[in-house]
């Protein structure tokens, strides 16, 4: 029985030590660009060998997280990136960008792939898409339960998340960060967005919510919910943690890697108090089951707080300028890091005095700090480091691999001795061996010797001896056997550097005329009356009802949801798609939305062998724009037919989490949507994202809009002839302004 992996999160060396050794099958981990974890220690091409290196040694495979988009310019480095990685022999590649895939595949025909969570991937025929294009394993989105992913039936690996942090939108579909700040998550820069305070707007008055961080999310924890996933068929079990600590790895990789062991065991599948208790004070937000164990929005967010809460410590019960008295619930000792709740400050603790203000290392009752940062209030106080907790992590056993040896010793034919670990051989023979003259030596005496290779990763499982009893061997001749052998076996682990044989590229693609198209996205029936008296080419409605309502009008289409469980029956020849899924579903005259994240032009020719339109990510600039559809031409030979979002607010997140559910709701049968009333969140700028629900899944509005009106003849001399214009709340007067400057 193939048994399930479990992957765990590296970032640098002390990471990788703690995984390997608390007992990872795998680890993934990214190099210095490509990554969507840019600010992580990441790794040198040169440190990444040496990853390569010791993992192998421990039968752990090492995973590259090649994650991000790829812009045109960066395409040719990306691909010596990847010829290392080749090379040094990474087990796979983690990738998003389509057009990335479809290259690696061609060039690198026996490079594994795993198509990222940033891929969208939530639905059966967005599985079915990845296997035509060849990748080996599929990272589940987070939102999916346990029950769907079951049902979807494929033979790729299945990957899933099982502890750590929580992205709030789906993965891949998040432009919050790089549209406000400047810092792309699908270039693996998010600043955290939906880690900052919001207030919850009713129209224009201000909701009283109970916390501020409305859009963060707890801590994933699965401990108590993993025989029902290990019995799932999943994979492999992925930790999220690249930019926590070495301790942090250590210690959730170690439990994990006991419950699993138990489950095959056919052991109980139980844990400790205690490991709950670390598991908190290692890092926690507060712990939720998730989406794949059915959490609903009251069990997945901790709006009062997006920091690390650690456990109670204690409360504070006297105070003054110079000292502070804590009421302990549990020990407290030197070097641990503590925070006060109610300033949301805290430091590590240096000094530590008694009731007679002497020095102290540790307390377990009462205990008196240095009121240094001002506390003065009865404050609940929070340990979020605990030095004794990381000492012992620190300190681990290393794991040792287990050889045998085989000792053949004949007057005749000389000594014989093999090394294995159970996957490679090696032998060393000595022709000429003398007779003992005086003492023959023994097995213990070869033994001895062999067993010498505590400095080494291995230990010695057995030894079998076949020895004429009166034979003298000298031990100077075993040492030098078996240095030679370990040294050897080593080396067989390690594996050499292995040739790059870059296949090359089929130069295939699918010749689409350019088209001179003007399409609308509407929110509403008045909007949609108002176009259908305008002169645009597409009116596409994203309200499925209203959509029936308007099909038989000839220039009204579908403008597909970006999340699919099932698709929606549709016969009509165009249609508007965010989700590889939809590609694999429907045919016809297809245009890509701008979601789907083009930024080069082998994902431009990837889309249009399903599309006879693409519409280009909003996170292009301009000299993005002209390098990838001047590589697109210089390769293919004709211009591409690609769309541009002209003018509109987009979707700066898509989130299964209901806000309003959870905050104006209060959990109960929901009806906000159904009220009329406008939602927003308000940042600390005082800038208003419009909330808006559809199909139970939720959309973050951009505050601003999109406005590259002026543009329109660069474009049309890039030949980039079709626009897309975006409707929120614009009034018949403002279509027809808008329209009047793009015909």
């Amino acid at each position: 029985m193939k048994k399930i992996e479990l992957l765990a999160p590296v970032g640098n060396m002390e990471m990788l030590y703690q995984a390997v050794h608390h007992g990872a099958d795998a680890v993934y981990l990214g190099g210095k660009d490509f990554g969507a974890r840019k600010y992580s220690e990441n790794f040198t091409n040169e440190e990444l060998r040496e990853v390569v290196r010791y993992a192998h040694l421990y039968d752990v495979k090492v995973y590259i997280t090649v994650n991000t988009i790829v812009y045109e310019k960066e395409v040719e480095s990306f691909l010596e990136y990847v010829s290392n990685l080749y090379a040094i022999h990474v087990d796979a590649l983690i990738m998003q960008d389509l057009g990335m895939i479809a290259l690696v595949r061609e060039m690198f025909p026996d490079f594994c792939i795993h198509a990222s969570t940033q891929m969208h991937n939530h639905n059966q025929e967005g599985v079915r898409f990845l296997e035509k294009l060849g990748v080996s394993r599929v990272v589940l989105a987070r939102e999916l339960s346990l029950q769907e992913i079951g049902a979807i039936a494929t033979p790729l690996e299945k990957e899933v998340f099982i502890h750590g942090a929580l992205c709030v939108s789906y993965s891949g579909n998040c432009l919050f960060s790089s549209l406000i700040g400047g810092r792309s998550g699908n270039r693996g820069m998010c600043a955290g967005s939906c880690r900052l305070p919001y207030h919850l707007l009713e129209e224009e008055k201000r909701l009283k919510t109970e916390g501020e961080y409305l859009l963060s999310t707890k801590e994933f924890s699965s401990i108590a919910y993993l025989k029902e996933i290990l019995a799932s068929g999943i994979d492999s079990l992925k930790i999220e943690g690249r930019m926590k600590s070495a301790a942090y790895v250590g210690l959730v990789t170690s439990i994990y890697r006991k419950l699993i062991d138990k489950y095959y065991n056919h052991e109980e599948l139980s844990f400790s108090e205690e490991e709950v208790h670390d598991l908190k004070k290692i890092f926690n937000r507060g712990f939720t089951k998730g989406f794949l164990n059915g959490a609903d929005n009251k069990d997945l967010m901790n709006i009062q707080t997006p920091n690390h809460i650690g456990v109670v410590l204690g409360q504070v019960v006297e105070f003054d300028k110079k000292k502070i008295k804590i009421k302990l619930k549990e020990p407290l000792y030197q070097k641990d890091g503590i925070r006060f709740v109610d300033q949301g400050q805290g430091f590590l603790v240096n000094y530590l005095y008694d009731e007679k203000n002497r020095l102290i290392d540790h307390a377990n009752d009462f205990v008196y700090l240095d009121n240094t940062i001002g506390i003065n209030s009865y404050t609940q106080v929070l340990k979020t480091f605990d030095s004794r907790l990381k000492e012992r992590l620190d300190h681990y056993e290393k794991k040792r691999i287990p050889i045998a040896f085989k000792v053949v010793a004949k007057a005749q034919e000389g000594v014989q001795i093999s090394i294995t670990d159970f996957h490679h051989t090696f032998t060393s023979t000595i022709f000429s061996i003398d007779k003992a003259q005086k003492k023959a030596t023994t097995k213990e005496e070869v033994q001895e010797k062999l067993l010498k290779i505590q400095d080494t990763p291995f230990y010695c499982k057995k030894i079998d001896f076949d020895m004429d009893k009166d034979l003298f061997i000298p031990m100077s001749l075993i040492n030098r056997i078996r240095r030679s052998l370990v040294e050897q076996l080593l080396q067989s682990r390690y594996q050499d550097f292995r040739e790059v044989k870059k296949q090359p590229l089929s130069m295939k693609s699918s010749h689409k005329p350019l088209t001179h198209e003007i399409s609308i996205i509407v929110r509403n029936e008045e909007q949609l009356k108002v176009c259908l008296q305008e002169a645009c080419d597409y009116i596409y409605v994203d309200d499925y009802a209203l959509y029936l309502k308007y099909k038989s009008m000839s220039r009204v289409y579908y403008y597909l949801d970006r999340v699919n469980p099932k698709y929606v029956p549709y016969e009509k020849d165009h249609l508007l798609v965010s989700d590889l899924g939809a590609l694999q579903k429907y045919s016809g005259f297809i245009m890509t939305s701008c979601y789907l994240n083009v930024v080069n032009s082998y994902t431009l020719n990837a889309l249009l062998q399903y599309a006879y339109k693409v519409t280009l990510s909003v996170e292009n600039d301009v000299e993005s724009l002209k390098a990838m559809l001047t590589a697109y031409q210089n390769r293919y030979g004709y211009f591409a037919n690609v769309d541009v979002i002209v003018y509109g607010k987009v979707d700066l997140m898509i989130m299964k989490y209901c806000p309003l559910n959870l905050l104006v709701n209060k959990e109960k049968t929901c009806c906000v949507c159904k009220n009329h009333k406008k939602y927003y969140l308000e940042d600390r700028k005082n800038e208003k994202y419009r909330i808006l629900q559809k199909r139970e899944i939720t959309h973050i509005v951009h505050s601003k809009n999109i406005d590259l009106l002026d543009k329109i003849q660069w474009f049309k001399k890039q030949n980039i002839t079709n626009y897309t214009i975006l409707l929120l709340d614009e009034t018949e007067e403002e279509i027809k302004n808008i329209l009047k400057k793009v015909i």
